[in-house]
């Protein structure tokens, strides 16, 4: 009995570790920060999108979305019934009626926030709109998804470069490590769209990688950071199915890790899952372009700094 006794004790308290372990490394585990304000079209001016969505009676929704600084600042919702009568109303980003206009055999009266007005201005009675709000859940949408694809920097094309070492579109941007700061670079998914970003920060011997996500429809998988103090360092091995040595958040030492050099090359390949439109306000990801004139200033440095690099000692 003593002997069973110890041997549940024991079997209890491998259980308990390896419960205990396998929590850490899940209460360890990097959650990137959400913010919208890089790679999406906010800025790039006011925009619109829209939609027609039939619904079950038959008639058809129009919708048209005014957005400004990443939200959207008005709904325009229109629908003709099957009597003929035609609606239109404007919400706010409140979703407040602040314009409508309602058509019938007899004309076209106008609400202005306020008051219905016919043609002339002459105040007239009209019908109560509060029946519009039921359309707005018929706005949501599907978009197109875009299932564990990579998210990498924009940078300098190892498949351009070096098309022995690999045929897929991973990027890597040199780093200068000699001066203590916080440096944003772009990153891109499916090498497709700006989405998110790559935070750097250097400070007293020691540079941390950070990303962010945008807030909606994008959903991180797996993370894969890595730095090379030599071009030479990356393999056809390591590209087939890269895994990274560093962890996200986590500071590495410039004079141990990263051999003292002034710059280095930061690789990174994680996997998300996202939809487009990010949001169900249509906020959509820019398309990259690196013929851009933008882009293509922005490369021309990175070049400029591989070569500095290849000089080091």
């Amino acid at each position: 009995m003593k002997k069973l006794f110890i041997f549940i004790l024991a079997l209890s308290l491998v259980l308990f570790s390896a419960t205990a372990a396998e929590t850490d490394t899940t209460a360890s585990e990097y959650v990137p920060a959400r913010e919208n304000l890089y790679g999406l079209y906010q800025d790039f001016g006011p925009h619109s999108s829209q939609i027609t969505v039939t619904i079950p009676d038959g008639s058809e929704l129009d919708f048209e979305s005014f957005f400004s600084g990443g939200q959207m600042q008005s709904l325009e919702v229109e629908i003709e019934k099957d009597d003929g009568t035609e609606c239109e109303v404007i919400f706010d980003k409140d979703k407040k009626i602040v314009r409508a206009e309602y058509e019938t055999d007899d004309g076209e009266i106008y609400f202005d926030g306020t008051g219905w007005y016919d043609e002339n201005g002459t105040p007239v009675s009209g019908p109560d709109l509060s029946f519009m709000r039921q359309y707005l859940d018929y706005q949501a949408i599907d978009g197109e998804w875009y299932h564990n694809n990579t998210m990498s920097l924009l940078g300098l094309s190892l498949r351009d470069m070096y098309p022995n070492l690999t045929n897929k579109w991973y990027q890597v941007v040199p780093v200068d490590l000699t001066q203590d700061g916080v440096f944003r670079f772009s990153t891109v998914a499916s090498n497709e769209y700006y989405l998110g970003s790559c935070i750097v920060t250097i400070q007293d011997g020691t540079v941390t990688t950070d990303y962010t996500i945008p807030s909606g429809c994008v959903d991180p998988i797996s993370n894969c950071l890595m730095w090379f103090t030599d071009i030479g360092d990356i393999t056809a091995e390591f590209l087939e199915n890269p895994v990274g040595s560093y962890e996200f958040g986590q500071p590495v030492s410039i004079e141990d890790d990263l051999k003292g050099q002034d710059i280095a090359l930061l690789f990174i390949c994680n996997r998300i899952t996202y939809r487009v439109p990010i949001t169900d306000t249509y906020m959509m990801p820019l398309p990259l372009s690196r013929t851009n004139v933008g882009v293509q200033k922005l490369l021309a440095g990175y070049e400029a700094l591989l070569e500095k690099m290849s000089q080091q000692q």
